[in-house]
């Protein structure tokens, strides 16, 4: 039997959780030379191979984390080669408060890299879909050892649904010789119970040395 029991409304909320502010990490004043044999680090960029495993990205991407998000699967909608990593939401959500955010977050792990060297970290990020609302909006965070390095300005659909680049550098400590990367997407949605539909894309996830400040900003 339940006794003396008092019950609270939780109010629709009237404005969407906002998404992480935009920044990068500065590069440093002083570009170490690249050694020899240092190149591209990451494996599977683009994601034009391998399959899916569960839920989970193909190999040898893992998903971290994942809210309110519904589904995650390739596009032909691709900035390079012929596959884009996409994910989405699709309204109702079982248990979807409204405003807040839609997430998720893959990485990849152990990957070989020079110490000290200062490598560029880029990721393309499009937006395939976005129903109900002009002001849905996602925006693509860069971490490096689990730490934030790059947040790009929130990006909204468009029909020419172009692939956008967020990048940063990373300098490897005098004995660091792999990192850990995560890429997160968060995205804005509907203060209205369910949502809206929201499909982001990301392709083209790069790590490489570069020897100038020159390359990271061209």
């Amino acid at each position: 039997m339940l006794c003396d029991a008092s019950f609270v409304r939780i109010p629709t909320p009237t404005a969407a959780e906002p998404l992480p502010a935009a920044f990068s990490n500065s590069p440093p004043p002083v570009f170490p030379s690249v050694a020899a044999g240092c190149g591209q680090a990451v494996f599977n960029a683009g994601f034009d191979s391998g399959i899916f495993s569960g839920s989970g990205p193909p190999s040898p991407w893992n998903l971290v984390s994942g809210k309110n998000m519904s589904y995650l699967i390739f596009s032909s909608t691709a900035r390079s080669e012929t596959h884009s990593l996409t994910f989405g939401s699709c309204p109702p959500k079982d248990g979807y408060i409204p405003g807040t955010l839609v997430t998720f977050e893959i990485s990849q792990a152990a990957l070989v890299v020079c110490p000290n060297t200062v490598s560029r970290y880029d990721a393309y990020m499009a937006m395939l879909l976005a129903t109900s609302n002009a002001n849905l909006q996602c925006g693509l965070t860069l971490k490096v050892n689990e730490v934030a390095v790059a947040t790009g300005s929130p990006l909204a659909y468009t029909a020419a649904k172009s692939f956008v680049d967020t990048t940063c550098c990373y300098q490897t400590g005098s004995e660091e010789t792999t990192v850990k990367l995560n890429v997160a997407v968060n995205c804005t949605n509907n203060v209205a119970y369910g949502g809206a539909a929201i499909q982001p894309a990301l392709d083209d996830l790069l790590f490489g040395p570069v020897s100038s400040a020159t390359q990271v900003t061209s």
